[in-house]
């Protein structure tokens, strides 16, 4: 009787280690390109394959090289964000369907290099069960041949924009919508708001050197309230750690979490980007007298609280200046952040050069341009083109200034309606 038993749970350990492997099988998608080595302004066509498997839905997120390729196909399942194509398809019967070729989309080289293209997906059976899939990447060599007839070969060309000391991501990505700002390698803090129902979250990081380190912590067991994911990179060569966080707020309240700015405005300048709620990073350069910066920021909800700090004292060079955000709960907060770059006197003059530059020149054309007559011989072509890229310098620089007045008008107008309302 104890043998029947032992070798009926021998069975069933078999039985069950045999079902457990092929419900955490990972199926592979494959990137094939139409040429490995070409020159600026021919095209590929990149293919992304899924083999012996069948499926009812997907969504593909391919990533690439937007400084050295553009994107020639426009399908009607697809749709290019910044620097990546999303692809999505499902049965229309509900119905399982051996799909090999998932996509297959036209690159035109736009720049010499090592051309990158990763690509992850979502991919679901007709009973709604997520099929895990191994991410895959594949390059492009662009530029002029260069015998690139080896994987060692093509190895060593990626190296070279990939150094070994390279502690970056090339993508990280969420399984929920509304993590802000955009993914950005040079961006280390992120912020999402999810429902108490989440548990965990699926994070894909992919490091921007393939031999790089990454180590993810803090996504499963959520929190209510403020949970910290740390995505940390190690290069290659173990100099440089990098360490990204997203910052997530658990809440069943999303209004008492809102940690927005509904208004950023610098005194006297503009910052760029132009200002989104979604943006958290701004740049501004100011002139070399310039030691302090006035600057508004009212939050999306009025209960929450802002400070500002950095704007004072600035240094000869780039300066953080941090706009930190509370929301009404105490406990999501966000961070906005301004690099204003303070001139020094080399660049201070070089800018003054540059600008009466243009105004001499502006003004030797509109001189000219007022001495003629209608009785003047015919312009040519060329003439006309040299007026009129003078003609743009003398709007750039009276623009300029008239911008500068508008945004001071406008600064001091938007605070004193938001000090009256106050």
């Amino acid at each position: 009787m104890k043998k029947i038993i032992c070798s009926f749970s021998f069975i069933l350990i078999i039985f069950f280690t045999v079902l457990s492997l092929q419900c955490f099988a990972e199926a592979e998608i494959t990137l094939d390109v139409s040429e490995n080595n070409i020159q600026k302004n021919e095209e590929i066509t990149l293919t992304a394959d899924l083999e012996n498997e069948e499926i009812a839905a997907y969504t593909i997120w391919l990533y690439y090289d937007k400084e050295r390729v553009e994107c020639v196909s426009n399908e009607e399942n697809m749709n290019i964000v910044d620097d990546k194509i999303i692809c999505t398809w499902f049965s229309e019967t509900g119905k399982n369907q051996t799909i090999e070729e998932l996509t297959n989309i036209k690159f035109k080289a736009k720049q010499d290099g090592v051309a990158m293209f990763n690509i992850i997906a979502e991919i679901y059976g007709e009973n709604g069960k997520e099929i895990g899939i191994k991410y895959n990447q594949t390059e492009v060599v662009i530029g002029e041949e260069k015998q690139v007839n080896s994987t060692e070969q093509i190895e060593e060309i990626v190296e070279d924009s990939a150094k070994d000391d390279d502690a970056t991501l090339q993508i990280m990505r969420v399984n929920m919508e509304g993590i802000n700002p955009n993914f950005d390698k040079n961006i280390n803090e992120y912020y999402l708001l999810v429902d108490e129902n989440v548990k965990k979250l699926d994070i894909t990081a992919i490091p921007s050197n393939s031999g790089a380190q990454v180590d993810i912590t803090g996504n499963d067991n959520l929190k209510n309230g403020l949970n910290k994911i740390k995505i940390k990179v190690t290069s290659k060569d173990k100099s440089k750690i990098n360490e990204y966080i997203i910052n997530v707020t658990k809440t069943k309240n999303t209004e008492n979490a809102n940690a927005d700015l509904d208004i950023l405005a610098v005194e006297y300048f503009e910052p760029t980007p132009e200002f989104d709620k979604n943006i958290t990073n701004y740049s501004v350069e100011v002139s070399n007298e310039v030691d302090k910066l006035n600057i508004f920021a009212v939050s999306s909800d009025e209960s929450a609280k802002v400070e500002i700090s950095g704007n004072e004292n600035l240094k000869i060079g780039d300066n953080q200046i941090i706009i930190s955000i509370t929301a009404k709960d105490n406990i999501t907060t966000k961070k906005y952040y301004i690099n204003a770059h303070r001139r020094n006197s080399e660049e201070e003059v070089q800018y003054e050069e540059e600008k009466q530059n243009i105004i001499e020149e502006a003004n030797i054309v509109l001189e000219e341009m007022s001495n003629e007559n209608d009785e003047s011989d015919e312009i040519s072509s060329e003439e006309i083109k040299n007026n009129k890229k003078t003609e743009n310098m003398v709007i750039l620089v009276i623009g300029e200034m008239l911008a500068i007045i508008v945004i001071g008008v406008v600064f001091i107008r938007i605070k004193n309606e938001y000090s009256t309302k106050k």
